[in-house]
């Protein structure tokens, strides 16, 4: 009856709330934006790029350093899920762990629409167009400058891949779309432990020209990324709660 159907639908809204708060919230966005905050604020200096990307990181960074406490030290909701959740701790884990496995800088593009009323896809390819437009004007404007300080990419580049996690190939036979998916296609490094690791490099090189085409559009597909994530993905999965 109705009551039971209720029932049903709460068990299943609270169940994938806890999953879809954990994989697309706090790791799709926050945790995943941070892998890329900490190799950028630390090594880009010189370089106009970290002009572009940092002002974008307010609105995760701040959080995660103010949700520390809430989340993941002793008495975190993370650490210590409250009874009559829907998840235990090591689940929490789990899932952020999948999640971020099969995220990546490169080869990512949002999901083409599927229907007429699919709002996130539609708005999401308007976003990233607009993005596109807005990172090639920035280094059109700042080329010279980001290619003299080209080894400061690199050094960002080493540091990201060699930080990230363990890469598992995803099975995609399953998805109408794979746009937003961690392909095996791309490059991903053998890792100190001798595994391939999830997020693929930048650039191997210490300096390049303006002929360097795919190492520029490697870090104008970066900024892309980032700068999505970080404004984009967040508000639509946040300010829809």
């Amino acid at each position: 009856g109705e009551e039971l159907w209720n029932r049903v639908k709460r068990i299943v809204r609270s169940n994938y709330f806890v999953f879809g708060e954990a994989q697309t919230h706090l790791g799709g966005t926050h945790l995943n934006v941070e892998q890329y905050v900490v190799p950028v604020v630390r090594n880009l200096r010189a370089n106009p790029v970290v002009s572009l990307l940092t002002p974008h990181f307010y609105g995760t960074v701040d959080i995660n350093h103010a949700a520390n406490l809430l989340l993941q030290e002793d008495g975190g909701l993370v650490i210590s899920v409250p009874e009559g959740s829907a998840a235990v701790s090591a689940t929490i884990g789990s899932i952020l762990r999948a999640g971020m496995r099969q995220m990546n800088w490169h080869g990512f593009s949002p999901r083409a629409p599927q229907a007429t009323n699919d709002r996130y896809a539609h708005a999401a390819n308007v976003y990233w167009g607009m993005l596109t437009r807005y990172v090639d004007y920035f280094f059109a404007e700042h080329m010279d400058a980001i290619v003299a300080n080209w080894a400061e990419v690199k050094l960002m580049s080493d540091e990201l891949v060699s930080h990230s996690i363990r890469y598992v190939q995803q099975e995609q036979e399953d998805y109408v779309d794979t746009n937003e998916l961690n392909k095996a296609s791309s490059e991903h490094p053998t890792g100190p432990f001798g595994e391939p690791m999830s997020l693929s490099p930048v650039t191997t090189k210490t300096a390049i020209t303006r002929d360097d085409k795919t190492d520029i559009e490697n870090l104008k597909q970066m900024c892309r990324y980032v700068i999505y994530f970080a404004t984009w993905q967040h508000s639509w999965v946040n300010d829809s709660q």
